[in-house]
């Protein structure tokens, strides 16, 4: 063969490696765009689902019952976050995080909540509930919870309105000794009755106002 005939080989030879060489590009591109979309159609936004509403007294238990799905399994890039919005400071939207579970393991936020809140759900079943004991009157408010587990995205937090009802209390005006409560009922009663009573009769003859006040102030030294 000829040097021209050999070099003109050569050159095909070239010709068809840089071909072969750039079909072998292309398929890995379109494998790579394939895998990034098969990936990207995969995931899609965590639901986070909050119970109803909370109402309890002081000094009892709170559990505030959150629950998430994803598309992805929980792994040790998953996290969980519970934030509060308090419900006594009018006009106030101030939200602080108070909790955070990650790598298996859950941190205390703020100091007021510390010893009080627990996490006692189950991050593998999509159980992601929280207990806050003992409740407090301040603990009223909001409460969010917002789950992170990659490649899915965060969708809308999950809500809990928490009502706290303070215990009944002694009253700080007792009635007078040797009368219940029931008595001071009654005679409440007594009283009304007897005024609409007088009422009608104040009507009718409007110069007893004066035989009116003595009765209602005889019925009230005297009820029975």
């Amino acid at each position: 063969m000829s040097p021209l005939e050999q070099s003109q080989s050569l050159a095909e030879s070239s010709q068809t490696a840089v071909i072969r060489i750039s079909q072998s590009s292309s398929v890995s591109q379109i494998l790579f765009l394939n895998s990034l979309f098969f990936s990207v159609s995969q995931s899609s936004a965590i639901d986070v689902r909050g119970d109803d509403d909370v109402i309890v007294e002081t000094n009892t238990i709170a559990t505030l019952k959150f629950s998430f799905t994803s598309y992805q399994q929980v792994s040790r890039f998953t996290k969980v976050e519970w934030s509060f919005i308090s419900g006594l400071t009018l006009g106030s939207a101030l939200c602080v995080q108070i909790l955070v579970y990650e790598n298996r393991t859950s941190f205390h936020r703020l100091s007021e909540f510390k010893d009080r809140l627990h996490f006692i759900g189950d991050i593998d079943k999509g159980d992601v509930s929280i207990q806050l004991s003992p409740v407090q009157f301040s603990d009223s408010g909001n409460y969010l919870c917002r789950v992170y587990n990659p490649p899915d995205t965060s969708g809308p937090d999950g809500h809990i309105e928490l009502h706290v009802v303070r215990r009944d209390e002694p009253s700080t005006n007792p009635p007078p000794t040797g009368q219940s409560r029931l008595e001071l009922h009654d005679f409440n009663k007594n009283l009304i009755a007897i005024f609409l009573t007088d009422i009608v009769i104040l009507f009718q003859n409007p110069n007893s106002h004066v035989e009116l006040q003595g009765l209602l102030l005889a019925h009230a030294q005297h009820p029975n």
